[in-house]
């Protein structure tokens, strides 16, 4: 007897070879067995009608600390995804120094409430000891290391800083971290030297880790920043990943076209270099960083997520706001950021034919960069991103095939990232496995109604263990914390 048997799924193994009615059996937190199965299961899904793809893996996630102060995940797990990569864009909530507290208490990543941990290896025993709902696995966050160690200064390490750096960065790796993330158009990043973060990620590339970049420039300077983004990770020996590869504002539309030139000839120098993309032509950030950069015209569209400067200001656009208090919307940005410098706003500036031209990139992969918030409006990738993917660019545009859309959420990721034994379903690997309705699936939150849950996800099984049964959460919490390992 297995402990779940899946029935008459078409199984879509993350591979990108098409589907097959099969059957999986499962023991434990493994995959059994794939094919016809006599034996029954102490628990048995039929999956008529339904792909059993693996989990779907978030390669790009903010939810560092939603998985600690709300584990059961459902703004995840609802989308059928079982691991969520959290620490990017250099954002981290950790380590503990008393400025990250500061920052971490502004609201920018979520949670008001202070930090109980001072590195990776006690961030990381506070997510398993939350038992989260879905696996996490950790990236070193650059910009909290760079701010821990110099503060808020813009010069660059010194010799005994840049030790200092080294030492977080081994100890993060020796903790599990997969890498290190930087954000290079934000504070402290955006101090960071090309020079600086070759050297610095020296520890990272000894323990074959990643580099995980927001580049510098994702408008006039995106193809100089993906050049300096593969020029950091061949000097200073790591695999690179691009976060989030865009053009933003009009005037950009089409530059993916020369940055994704750019990678693939990287990777025809065997330069290990991908990408990931969310569903959307809407961006979020930091209103102080579009200030900071300069607002365009079109910016005026901008939506506030959420300030505290501005509590009524949720759901409402820049002119909106700045039409309400009489002032030029420019004037309105600036003042809002005064006094609420984590104000994050939805930023319209993208068009549909480029994200199309990432997402069939063949090193693309799929990730929400969903930023949590209490109250407000956020994004509504956080909650929609993956059935979007499925339902939107899989059944209604054809811009992927299923096969081709799973495996950029699944085996293409995990072998990135090193996860060890998940993205595939094979007999001996993880039980991490996404059950959903290919003609039914899609994402229903909006602008307006960002955190409406999407449909067509009917079971999502985490390490063996039924999470979502017939569209609901069960309350069952069996992720933890993954281990990087070259054996995927």
């Amino acid at each position: 007897m297995h402990d779940l048997v899946i029935r008459n799924g078409t199984v879509i193994d993350g591979s990108g070879s098409a589907g097959i009615r099969t059957d999986i059996a499962i023991n434990g937190d493994l995959i059994g067995a794939v094919g016809h199965c006599q034996d029954v299961g102490r628990v048995e899904i039929d999956a008529t009608n339904l792909v059993v793809s693996p989990g779907f893996i978030d390669v790009h996630s903010h939810d560092d600390l939603a998985v600690l102060e709300d584990p059961e995940m459902i703004h995840k797990i609802s989308q059928g995804v079982t691991t969520d990569i959290i620490g990017n864009c250099g954002w981290a909530a950790v380590p503990r120094s008393p400025i990250n507290d500061r920052w971490l208490e502004s609201g920018i990543l979520g949670s008001k409430r202070p930090p109980s941990w001072k590195d990776v290896g006690e961030y990381r025993a506070r997510i398993d000891s939350a038992h989260p709902s879905c696996n996490v696995a950790i990236l070193i966050g650059y910009g909290a290391v760079r701010r821990a160690v110099l503060g808020s200064s813009r010069e660059k390490p010194t010799r005994r800083e840049l030790r200092e750096i080294h030492r977080h960065l081994s100890a993060g790796m020796d903790a599990g971290a997969l890498g290190v993330s930087t954000g290079l158009t934000y504070e402290p990043g955006r101090y960071s030297s090309t020079q600086e973060l070759i050297r610095a990620i020296e520890p990272i590339a000894q323990d074959e880790g990643l580099y995980v970049s927001h580049i510098r420039n994702e408008g006039s300077g995106l193809v100089q920043a993906v050049e300096e983004a593969i020029e950091i990770g061949r000097r200073g020996g790591c695999s690179l990943h691009i976060s989030h590869h865009k053009a933003l504002g009009r005037e950009n539309w089409g530059k993916v076209k020369q940055s994704i030139a750019v990678i693939d000839s990287a990777r025809s120098e065997s330069l290990d270099v991908t990408t990931d993309v969310y569903p959307y032509t809407a961006s979020s950030t930091l209103l102080h960083t579009v200030v900071r950069e300069g607002i365009r015209s079109d910016e005026a569209a901008s939506v506030v997520v959420a300030s505290s400067a501005y509590p009524d200001s949720a759901g409402r656009s820049l002119l909106d706001l700045s039409e309400i208090n009489g002032l030029e919307f420019d004037e309105m940005a600036f003042r809002i950021t005064e006094t609420d410098p984590a104000t994050v706003v939805v930023r319209h500036g993208m068009t549909e034919e480029d994200v199309c031209a990432v997402m069939r990139h063949e090193v693309a992969m799929i990730g929400s960069d969903g930023l949590p918030c209490e109250g407000g409006q956020p994004h509504p990738r956080l909650y929609g991103t993956f059935p979007r993917v499925l339902g939107r660019y899989v059944r209604e545009l054809g811009v992927l095939t299923l096969p081709e859309a799973i495996r950029k959420m699944t085996s293409l990721p995990a072998r990135k990232f090193r996860l060890h034994r998940r993205g595939t379903i094979r007999e001996g690997w993880y039980a991490d496995l996404s059950l959903f309705d290919p003609e039914k699936i899609v994402d229903r939150a909006t602008y307006d109604n960002p955190r409406l849950l999407s449909v067509g996800v009917l079971h999502v099984i985490v390490n063996g263990d039924v999470v979502v049964s017939n569209g609901r959460h069960l309350g069952t919490r069996s992720g933890y914390v993954l281990n990087p390992s070259s054996d995927t």
